[in-house]
């Protein structure tokens, strides 16, 4: 399911590339840093998927910390970023960095509220590390979020 959504996220990227609002077009530069910024986005998943290390996790947190470039729309770049920080996350759960994930959702919930799917699932993976951390209220909290977040949607 993650995975449709990354895409979903990048196709509205993508189409950020060709106008700004007012119909101005993008300046060259920017479409090059648009176009650079999409492909890290996309090598820092693709690494993930395929090495679920520390190294790994590392390149999705440098991604998502690095912001988007001029020319991406706000929501889209942070839904972007919100994408990362759910895959490390979930990454750092995976290889028993519980306290770093909790970190990372808090990074990625500290982002503008967006409500949506990646801010839904920064609080479901947030919910497990709490819950690993021993935090059963937050994580209960964290989960009632989520599921009232994914209902209105």
């Amino acid at each position: 399911m993650m995975r449709r959504f990354m895409l979903w996220g990048l196709l509205l990227l993508a189409s950020c590339a060709s106008e700004r609002s007012g119909g101005e077009q993008i300046a060259q530069a920017d479409r090059a840093a648009l176009s650079g910024w999409i492909a890290r986005v996309r090598e820092s998943h693709a690494q993930a998927d395929r090495r679920r290390d520390a190294a790994a996790l590392q390149a999705l947190t440098d991604t998502a910390t690095a912001g988007a470039p001029s020319g991406v729309d706000a929501t889209d770049a942070v839904q972007a970023r919100q994408d990362l920080y759910v895959h490390a996350a979930s990454l750092a759960l995976e290889i028993g960095q519980v306290a770093r994930a909790a970190e990372l959702t808090r990074a990625g919930l500290a982002l503008p509220p967006y409500p949506g799917p990646f801010r839904a699932q920064l609080l479901i993976v947030s919910s497990r590390a709490k819950s690993a951390l021993g935090d059963a209220a937050g994580a209960a909290t964290d989960r009632q979020a989520a599921r009232a977040m994914l209902a209105e949607h």
